[in-house]
């Protein structure tokens, strides 16, 4: 008898701590807003020692996959080009457009190396992902604003009024899905952040008569990274 008085006891002791620990849970959960998430995202972007992905972005009849590769505070390279559905291990980036930034400043070339691209110099990063934001179908211009507020750091770092939609699987991760409007364009956005990690997996923009829907499919950070991949040119 006293053996089952003692296991009535440790149960309805589990069963308490079960209870309380459902009840702080679902407390947590109350409390973590879109705008304390977006914050969480912000931090984790500004504080990373490297970044590196590669993706996709799509329209109704558009398609560019790109490649990103960061170090804190100013490194920066992005390539970017048409897709045709091929294996990562297919692309051959070298042909891509790519903007890139060292200690010496920031450049842009229309293709990586192929004679007859002329290499140009930019006032600013901002700059160089402005003038890149069409032709990659806004993916400078969603990996600039995540990793250094450019141009204009509307995606996370100054959010108008967002809210959570849910949770939803992308990619085996599980992501919190999150609505806001860009304050400057009026544009709706999207946005499926992890979880766990608060990475961005995938951004969906709403324009009036088109959407892009941006997916990261790779994404790897605090990695070592070579600096001399950012030294296309040097300036003089």
């Amino acid at each position: 008898m006293k053996h089952l008085r003692h296991l009535k006891h440790t149960f309805a002791f589990l069963f308490i701590l079960c209870l309380i620990s459902t009840s702080a849970h679902s407390e947590n959960a109350r409390e973590l807003s879109a705008e304390k998430i977006l914050e969480q995202v912000d931090t984790i972007y500004s504080t990373i020692k490297s970044y590196q992905d590669w993706g996709v972005v799509e329209t109704d009849n558009k398609k560019v996959i790109f490649y990103t590769l960061f170090v804190n505070p100013d490194r920066f390279l992005f390539k970017w080009g048409p897709a045709q559905n091929q294996k990562k291990e297919e692309i051959d980036f070298s042909d891509y457009a790519v903007i890139w930034s060292n200690s010496d400043g920031v450049y842009t070339k229309s293709t990586y190396d192929k004679a007859g691209s002329e290499i140009e110099i930019e006032k600013s990063l901002g700059t160089a992902v402005s003038k890149a934001t069409g032709s990659s179908l806004m993916a400078a211009y969603i990996v600039g604003s995540l990793l250094m507020d450019e141009p204009d750091g509307w995606l996370v770092g100054n959010p108008n009024q967002p809210v959570i939609i849910g949770n939803e699987e992308i990619r085996g991760h599980n992501c919190y899905h999150i609505k806001d409007v860009n304050p400057r364009t009026g544009t709706e956005y999207h946005l499926w952040i992890d979880v766990q990690s608060y990475l961005v997996h995938k951004v969906t923009t709403n324009w009036p008569d088109m959407e892009f829907e941006t997916n990261f499919c790779e994404i790897a950070i605090n990695q070592e990274i070579d600096l001399a991949q950012f030294d296309f040119y040097r300036g003089k």
